[in-house]
C-alpha cells in the first residue's frame, strides 16, 4: 500500500489576534499489518495558509514520523453530460407535441363536422300536399350525433391531457438541454466541491 486519503475530524480551535491554531485528528488503520508511505488529508479547509500546516504522529510503532507535509488543491467535477442524447431527446420530446397536436386539430374538426349535421328535406314542389315527416331517420341521425360526439368527446379529452404531458416533458427537455449546455460551456459555474489535501 503506497498512498492512502483519510479525512480528519477537528479536535480543537485556538484563537489569536491575527489567526487561529485548528487541531486536526485522524486515524490511519494499518493494512495487513503495513502503514502507507503516503497519506492524503482531504476536507481542509479551502482558507488556509500553505506555510501553516504542521503535522506529527501522537501514536504508533517505534520509528514513525510525519517527513513531509504539503497543501494540494483537489477539485471533482461534475459527470460529463451526453449532449447528443439531451438532444435527442429533446428532439422527441417536440415531434410528440407536434403529433398530438395534430390529432387534437384532427378530432377538433371531425366534432365541428358531426355538430354540423342536421337533418335535410327534399324542398316541396308547387301544389303539391306536404310529405310527412320521417321521424324515424330524424331520430336515428340524432342518436348517432349523439353517440359520435360523446366518443369524440371522450378522445378530445383523452388527447388534451397527453398534450399537457407532452408540453411537460417538453419544457423539461428544454430546461436539461440549457443546463447541460451551460454546464459544458462553464456558465454558470457548476458547483464543484472542493477539499484542500
Amino acid at each position: 500500500m503506497d498512498s492512502a486519503t483519510v479525512s480528519s475530524v477537528l479536535d480543537s480551535v485556538t484563537v489569536y489576534a491575527r489567526g487561529a491554531v485548528c487541531t486536526r485528528l485522524l486515524k490511519l488503520p494499518p493494512v495487513d499489518g503495513r502503514l502507507p508511505q503516503a497519506v492524503r488529508v482531504c476536507g481542509l479547509p479551502l482558507a488556509l495558509k500553505e506555510g501553516s500546516l504542521r503535522a506529527r504522529v501522537l501514536a504508533g510503532p517505534l520509528g514513525l514520523s510525519v517527513t513531509d507535509v504539503r497543501a494540494g488543491f483537489d477539485a471533482d467535477l461534475p459527470p460529463e453530460v451526453d449532449l447528443p442524447a439531451e438532444q435527442h431527446a429533446l428532439e422527441e420530446a417536440t415531434d410528440s407535441v407536434g403529433r398530438v397536436e395534430l390529432e387534437l386539430s384532427l378530432v377538433e374538426r371531425e366534432l365541428a363536422q358531426v355538430s354540423a349535421l342536421r337533418p335535410s328535406f327534399m324542398p316541396r314542389k308547387k301544389g303539391e300536399p306536404p310529405r310527412e315527416a320521417p321521424v324515424g331517420a330524424i331520430l336515428e341521425l340524432a342518436g348517432f350525433v349523439d353517440d359520435e360526439l360523446c366518443a369524440l368527446g371522450k378522445k378530445k379529452l383523452e388527447l388534451e391531457r397527453r398534450l399537457v404531458d407532452a408540453r411537460n416533458e417538453l419544457e423539461l427537455r428544454q430546461k436539461r438541454l440549457a443546463a447541460n449546455r451551460c454546464v459544458a460551456c462553464g456558465w454558470p459555474p457548476a458547483r464543484r466541491s472542493r477539499s484542500r489535501c
